[in-house]
């Protein structure tokens, strides 16, 4: 392969083998994958040197940390989006992926990825999608608190970034990336189908309920805070809000909460970039005064009735909560399998991004110092008794944006209602609401299946409990349900919730 300079001619593969990793990584996916397909010596640079074209596809978005915490999640998200499910390749499958995950360090080796072309165009779609829903998320912060909403819509079309006082810190940044990968890894693993009767992939609530426990309790704060925010720009886009999105308590997942449309869930558990492309290709309408909008009618009308089975059941079915009489000092326990609180420190992430932000740490330690701490403790109380459905973050709120909001909030009525998310007032009519909900009802509610064929599996310490342990965890049976559950661990089979 012989490349043209001004004067000379000359051939790339005599080119030291740095110069030929630079090169070839100018190029764009598709032409890179002509010359690999073409060209042998091509095909072995990038096989060999497969980690400098990774870090190469890491620089062109700046904004995204290329350590080994961030690198675990991406190489999972695309190894279990080009195979079968862990669940799906037998009763083990899923415990032993899910402690591959929970040892992932430093130390521990990346999952094995094909060195070609197509894994660089998949960790490019994710990383560019990572960053397309950062720079909604900072939307959606300064439409709150009075932005130029023209200016920011540019900015969002163009998918560039820009720079006010809402912009996030660097640990925020690392903290919402890391929780947006999360949440993708989730999408990958658990995404509903189309159908809902299609029942292979139905009620893997046990295996959601293993995959939250894997993580840290401030980590599944953050995966609910993302799963919120995202709600809100999905439920903000199609005008749906207030009416079948879900409530949830800002930095207590799980707690009080209520599902939202079972229709809306499903849409979620698509995952970042189709959740992109369907914002993307359904753009709102110009000059349109109408505060409700048909198009989610149109989209939900096309689907089966669900169950709220994706994200909401199984995570309010990990955790168990103690609070004082008060019911203000919450106590979070994990089970069956506990996690450490504090995580490891990883090489090239932000000090402080292994424990939970500020705002998290003050709900549950609350301490009982000066009155400026008292000020601050009821604050982020407001704050939270503000953001009912859990959209706007609050789970990644350092003290410096906490000060800035409440010094926004106390005194200018629009911005409280903008925090909120829409005043009921001004909302559409009554008539469009019920045919909103009955579209897609909110509360439809989680039903669990007994089936002896499934894959689902629990932890070894759920086996080893047994029954007592699994009526704990998953609700009551009854007394047939208990029957069936010990015939078959007697026989070996495995059960489905």
């Amino acid at each position: 392969m012989e490349l043209e300079h001004p004067g000379q001619r000359f051939r790339l593969f005599d080119l030291p083998v740095e110069i030929q990793i630079r090169i070839l990584g100018l190029l764009e996916n598709s032409n890179l994958d002509l010359i690999t397909s073409n060209f042998r010596q091509a095909a072995s640079v990038l096989r060999d040197h497969f980690p400098s074209f990774v870090q190469l596809a890491f620089d062109g978005f700046p904004g995204m940390s290329n350590n080994q915490e961030i690198r675990h999640i991406i190489y999972r998200i695309i190894k279990v989006s080009r195979t079968l499910r862990p669940f799906e390749r037998g009763p083990m499958a899923f415990v032993r992926w899910i402690r591959k995950f929970q040892a992932r360090s430093d130390d521990t080796p990346l999952p094995a990825l094909p060195r070609t072309v197509q894994t660089l165009n998949s960790l490019d779609q994710i990383i560019d999608s990572i960053e397309f829903w950062m720079i909604r998320f900072h939307h959606s912060l300064t439409i709150v608190y009075g932005g130029n909403l023209c200016d920011i819509t540019l900015a969002v079309l163009q998918n560039t970034s820009w720079e006010n006082e809402y912009s996030f810190t660097s640990v925020e940044n690392y903290r919402i990336r890391r929780a947006l990968l999360l949440f993708q890894l989730y999408c990958v693993l658990f995404h509903q189908p189309a159908d809902h009767r299609d029942h292979s992939f139905n009620g893997r609530v046990a295996e959601q309920a293993l995959f939250l426990q894997s993580l840290q309790p401030f980590m599944i704060a953050e995966l609910d805070g993302v799963y919120g925010m995202i709600e809100w720009i999905l439920a903000s886009h199609f005008r749906i809000s207030w009416h079948i999105s879900r409530r949830s308590t800002a930095m207590v997942p799980g707690s009080q909460s209520r599902p939202g449309g079972a229709k809306l869930e499903h849409v979620m558990s698509r995952g970042l970039l189709e959740l992109r492309q369907l914002i993307l290709h359904t753009p709102k309408l110009t000059g349109d005064p109408r505060p409700y909008d048909e198009r989610w009618n149109k989209i939900a009308g096309k689907m089966q009735a669900f169950q709220n089975r994706f994200f909401m059941t199984a995570l309010g079915k990990c955790w168990k909560f103690q609070s004082d009489n008060a019911g203000t000092n919450y106590k979070v326990v994990s089970y069956p399998s506990k996690v450490p609180i504090s995580m490891r420190r990883w090489n090239g992430a932000p000090e402080g991004t292994n424990d939970g932000s500020w705002a998290y740490t003050m709900t549950y330690t609350k301490p009982s110092g000066s009155d400026s701490e008292a000020r601050e403790i009821a604050a982020l109380e407001r704050a939270v008794n503000g953001d009912q459905f859990n959209w706007r973050g609050l789970v990644f709120w350092e003290r410096e944006r906490l000060k800035r909001h409440d010094s926004r909030i106390n005194f200018d009525p629009v911005v409280m209602a903008n925090f909120r998310g829409q005043d009921p007032g001004n909302g559409p009519p009554n008539a469009w609401v019920e045919r909103l909900k009955a579209t897609d009802p909110p509360n439809v509610g989680y039903q669990p299946r007994l089936r002896p064929l499934s894959t689902a599996m629990f932890s070894q310490y759920t086996l080893l409990s047994g029954a007592q342990h699994l009526t704990r965890l998953y609700g009551m049976f009854s007394a047939e349900e208990m029957v069936r559950y010990r015939s078959a661990m007697t026989s070996g089979i495995s059960m489905d919730l």
